[in-house]
């Protein structure tokens, strides 16, 4: 049974990598994943040295990404969200791995969940004024995905919870696929 877990946890982890390599399926993109720089920051994956990585990224096509402006504050407050969103979906792998749901559960609605949506409202260099609608909703999805998945998660359906889990990060996927903000 763990195993199958493990499984699973690997499958999750290591789709990115294969995406981001040379000739995998990128839906149009014939280095990687499509709109996210089609692998960039993977060129050691293609033997490139550190000297010629600036050489490599010439190379590269053109971001097709939506660049949304907001002032540098704005950008460090929503990378480090996600920086944090990125830890808290590690941890929660971790927990769903040994069985802990009601941990799961927590640290998910905790830092990622519908009770963190607006906290830097008050700022006002809360990212979310600078976003078009259609990121705001992405934004808005993915908390309620991590709520979803709490409650879920709660009741103890191991099965139920990864499938919850799948649609918090889909939606991170999708708008980092179609938003960009440097």
């Amino acid at each position: 049974m763990k195993n199958r877990y493990a499984a699973i946890i690997f499958g999750l982890t290591i789709m990115p990598v294969s995406y981001a390599q040379p000739g995998s399926p990128g839906m149009g993109c014939q280095h990687g994943m499509p709109g996210m720089g089609c692998g960039q920051g993977m060129q050691w994956r293609q033997g490139a040295q550190p000297a010629a990585q600036a050489q490599a990224n010439q190379s590269q096509p053109t971001d097709r990404r939506l660049f949304v402006k907001m002032p540098a504050e704005a950008q460090q407050i929503m990378r480090q969200d996600m920086l944090i969103h990125l830890s808290t979906l590690a941890r929660i792998l971790g927990f769903l791995a040994e069985g802990q749901l009601n941990e799961a559960a927590d640290i998910a609605e905790k830092q990622m969940g519908n009770s963190t949506k607006g906290k830097h409202r008050g700022t006002g260099m809360g990212p979310g004024r600078f976003m078009p609608q259609a990121m705001k909703t992405f934004g808005w999805n993915m908390h309620q995905a991590a709520t979803d998945f709490a409650q879920i998660a709660k009741t103890g359906n191991v099965k139920a919870a990864y499938a919850a889990l799948q649609q918090v990060t889909a939606t991170c996927v999708t708008c980092h696929g179609v938003y960009r903000i440097r």
